[in-house]
């Protein structure tokens, strides 16, 4: 973590289970610069949460060491985290908002409204690039001590999953660039969208004249298949590094 520098969330909210994913963009990044060796994203820290409500979340990123001194945070969410809970009468991302205000921090959101935006397949395609580009170079490096991590199961009795056990076993569904969010492998799913999400963030879609580009993600990207595992994404993608 460089004290200096951006931090930019990937959120995928919840109750049952929740993934904030805390990246850095490299100076080089953010200025277009060509990348050497891992010169673009670090993942540096997440918090994975069972059961906790979206206070008790926030206040858990608050209290982070790395959070001292910070004004100000970029949170990329889940388009479902501005809807108010019946509970309390908030959305998710109120909550966040007022809570991280108490503590002096201001959060500025990012959520697309295009449709393009929320097609997974598309969604997994701005994250496979996030991560490594089409021409070999690696864009991502995830730290070490997160391969290490494990989280409290859920009252469901179901694993808790960082991203860096997602991106190496998530796998996807017959035929369809779509991951698994079956029963069995639900809980890997959540941080792999809440890092597409920040996905979306760095590489918006923009307008295209041709229509047939948003059907074929809605479609699934059948005839690609581009499916397998979520390792694809993937394993030999992303960097690991000693901090």
């Amino acid at each position: 973590h460089d004290p200096k520098r951006e931090v930019i969330i990937g959120l995928d909210p919840g109750y049952r289970r929740a993934a904030w994913i805390c990246t850095q963009p490299t100076h080089a990044y953010q200025a277009g610069l060509p990348l050497i060796g891992t010169e673009g994203w670090t993942i540096f820290d997440e918090i994975i949460t069972a059961d906790t409500d979206t206070e008790r979340q926030t206040l858990q990123l608050l209290q982070k060491p790395w959070m001292k001194g910070r004004t100000t945070i970029t949170i990329a969410h889940d388009p479902a985290g501005v809807a108010k809970q019946s509970a309390v009468g908030k959305s998710d991302m109120d909550i966040i908002k007022d809570t991280c205000r108490k503590a002096g921090v201001n959060v500025v959101f990012s959520c697309s409204r295009k449709p393009e935006d929320h097609a997974i397949q598309a969604r997994c395609e701005r994250l496979r690039a996030l991560i490594k580009s089409a021409d070999g170079v690696q864009k991502m490096t995830i730290a070490r001590p997160m391969q290490r991590r494990q989280y409290t199961p859920g009252e469901d009795g179901r694993k808790s999953v960082g991203i860096y056990e997602s991106l190496l076993e998530q796998p996807f569904k017959d035929g369809k660039d779509i991951p698994d969010d079956s029963t069995v492998w639900k809980p890997w799913t959540h941080s792999g969208d809440a890092l597409g999400y920040l996905a979306v963030f760095v590489a918006p879609i923009f307008a295209h004249d041709d229509q047939g580009w948003k059907d074929a993600a809605e479609e699934g990207y059948e005839e690609r298949a581009l499916g397998g595992e979520m390792g694809d994404f993937g394993g030999d993608g992303f960097g690991v590094a000693d901090f």
